[in-house]
């Protein structure tokens, strides 16, 4: 009984601390964190710099309309076709049927034609011959391109490129912040159906089917979590 106990008590814990669905962290330097820019149309979140009354991108749950002028509820898509009635493309991970954005089964995959096969994999992995998988490359925290082999090309802004002590292993080297700012962590890889927000607070979230908040639901489900621990060391 004691044993079964402490088994339910580390699936517990370990079920718990899955919940943030980061598959890599990175650090920023505070000042460099994006924040949302002020405008006049409704959920845009960035606009172009050369024309500020056209929207360049819609908070989640919003797709860009064709004339880049709105922003239209739309489930799971990112922008839409001329007459702003169908979708145009959807975000990663999901895939246009029936003019509805429906998630591709295939893990780490970014788009898909039928959601059988895979047209391309997310930047951090790498498809098979026939599409019908995406294998994840060996991470590197701080980069953000990887070529055919898995290496590592590019880096985010606030890391370097650098070599390893043997000279061949290439990986990305976190710089110094300013004096007065202070490196934070965030979320630079999600999983599947989750998206790491730059205007927040760095922490994956799930892209979501409607409008509505869930992060109370979230906030009740690591409260019960977390109760259901305590409950299971007293027994």
């Amino acid at each position: 009984m004691q044993s079964l106990k402490y088994t339910i008590f580390f699936l517990l814990i370990s079920f718990t601390f899955q919940l943030d669905h980061c598959i890599q962290t990175a650090k920023i330097c505070k000042s460099n964190l994006l924040s949302k820019e002020s405008g006049s149309i409704a959920n845009c979140i960035i606009y172009y710099s050369e024309n500020p009354s056209k929207c360049y991108l819609c908070d989640i749950g919003y797709a860009l309309s064709y004339e880049e002028d709105k922003c239209i509820s739309f489930p799971l898509c990112g922008s839409l076709k001329e007459g702003n009635k169908e979708c145009d493309s959807c975000y990663p991970g999901y895939y246009l049927k029936n003019n509805a954005c429906t998630k591709i089964q295939i893990k780490n995959c970014e788009s898909s034609d039928d959601g059988d096969i895979c047209t391309y994999c997310q930047d951090y992995s790498k498809k098979n011959e026939d599409g019908s998988k995406c294998d994840l490359f060996n991470l590197i925290e701080g980069c953000r391109g990887y070529d055919d082999n898995g290496d590592c090309f590019d880096c985010e802004d606030d890391y370097e490129l650098s070599e390893s002590g043997s000279g061949i292993e290439i990986t990305c080297t976190f710089k110094s912040c300013d004096d007065g700012d202070k490196a934070v962590q965030y979320c630079q890889i999600c999983e599947d159906g989750y998206y790491s927000d730059p205007f927040d607070d760095g922490k994956c979230k799930p892209y979501q089917t409607d409008n509505s908040n869930n992060s109370g639901k979230n906030e009740i489900r690591c409260c019960f979590l977390l109760l259901i621990l305590i409950l299971t060391l007293l027994i």
